[in-house]
Order: structure tokens, then sequence, then C-alpha cells
């Protein structure tokens, strides 16, 4: 191998070193975000309240059947701080994550319906 060979890689090497450092704080949270919801659930969305809060909005699902009657929007939080920053009721708790029946979209159908 030659000299500018070895510049070539020694050059490439650090390039792509300063790229990886400079998304590592990114990876870091990116991978904070992601929540393993627990298969008997069926999450959507990409966060609630806000886009990458861990919330998410549940699908229907044998685990929350019992909770499908209430006027509200089922959500699932990993922790107790997550489920009480919400404006809903916490309603029960399946496989560790406490499910919230939200007040906000309460309000959002009490609205649409009486227009």
């Amino acid at each position: 191998m030659n000299n500018d060979q070895s510049l070539a890689r020694i050059t490439a090497v650090t390039t792509l070193a300063l790229l990886c450092a400079g998304c590592a704080d990114e990876l870091e949270e990116y991978q904070e975000n992601q929540i393993a919801f627990p298969p008997s659930l069926s999450p959507s969305g990409k966060g609630i309240p806000t886009e990458g809060a861990p919330c998410r909005a549940l699908e229907p699902s044998a685990a929350i059947d019992r909770w499908q009657q209430l006027d509200a929007k089922l959500v699932g939080c990993p922790t107790r701080q997550d489920a009480n920053a919400l404006d809903g009721r916490a309603v029960g708790i399946v496989d560790g994550f406490i499910i919230v029946a939200t007040q906000e979209v309460l309000t959002t159908a009490n609205e649409s319906s009486s227009d």
C-alpha cells in the first residue's frame, strides 16, 4: 500500500468517525424514545400528548376490551409519571403499562358530535 492509499483510508476513517460522533446524540435520543410495548397492547401513533412522548394511543385489543365502552380514547403509558402528564384518568394496568382514558379525546369527540 502506498502513501496515497494510506492517506485516503485515514481520511475516510476520520470522516466516518466525525460523522458518527455527530449522530451519537441523535441515536441515543431515538433509542430512549423507543418504548417496547407488550404484544398484548396495540399502540399506534408517535406519542401522546406530543410526538416522541412515551405514551401511545391504543387500538382495540382483547387486553383493553373491558374499557372499550368508555367514551374516551385509551392510551398506554410506561410509567405513572407519564400517565399523570395526560389530561385523563388511569383506568387500569396491562402488562405493567398504565391504561389512561383521555379527557382530551372526550372533549374532541363531544365537540364534533354536537356539530
